[in-house]
């Protein structure tokens, strides 16, 4: 299935929307079932997708007043958190936007929606790895007396820059740590 995913989310925004494509695939012997095919996986993949984030909310406790339904800056931002998700391969992923959205209507983020574009578009552009250890380096800057915060703070910058390096496969190009 990951081979279909790949697939599908490969053509899903080139095809789908793209008659003149899918007029010449109807030109091909088999084309119309080909279509047919990848039209219904890529429903089935956003079926999916749609029903992981709907579910992520509901967990997150969201509590949706009919004064923030009729929001346009929060419906701005729910409906660019939704298009976030249904872009992503990856179900934790998912979950990860949807409690950004949950944490903004928390902390009124989105009435300030540039603010939450640009989180939104560091947030999709990170890893799952990479969120998880922006996560672990929150929790532990949490978890420290105040006192040893200030010394810390800029140890666990270093740290994290240092992991993501690593992880980005730069750690040849410059070994500042060592």
């Amino acid at each position: 299935m990951s081979n279909v995913n790949e697939i599908v989310e490969v053509y899903s925004g080139l095809y789908k929307d793209n008659v003149v494509i899918r007029a010449l695939l109807q030109l091909i012997p088999g084309g119309s079932v080909v279509d047919t095919i990848i039209c219904d996986t890529m429903e089935k993949i956003k079926k999916i997708r749609q029903e992981r984030f709907f579910i992520e909310l509901k967990d997150g406790k969201i509590k949706l007043t009919e004064e923030i339904i009729k929001n346009e800056d929060f419906l701005h931002c729910f409906f660019i958190t939704y298009n976030a998700a249904i872009r992503t391969r990856s179900e934790e992923k998912i979950g990860y936007l949807a409690k950004l959205l949950c944490g903004s209507v928390e902390d009124s983020m989105f009435s300030d929606v540039d603010d939450y574009e640009e989180i939104l578009g560091v947030v999709s552009d990170l890893s799952c790895r990479e969120i998880k250890l922006l996560v672990l380096l929150d929790d532990f800057e949490k978890n420290i007396p105040r006192r040893i915060m200030k010394m810390s703070f800029n140890v666990s910058i270093i740290i994290g820059m240092n992991l993501l390096i690593q992880h980005r496969g730069y750690a040849n190009d410059l070994n500042w740590m060592h």
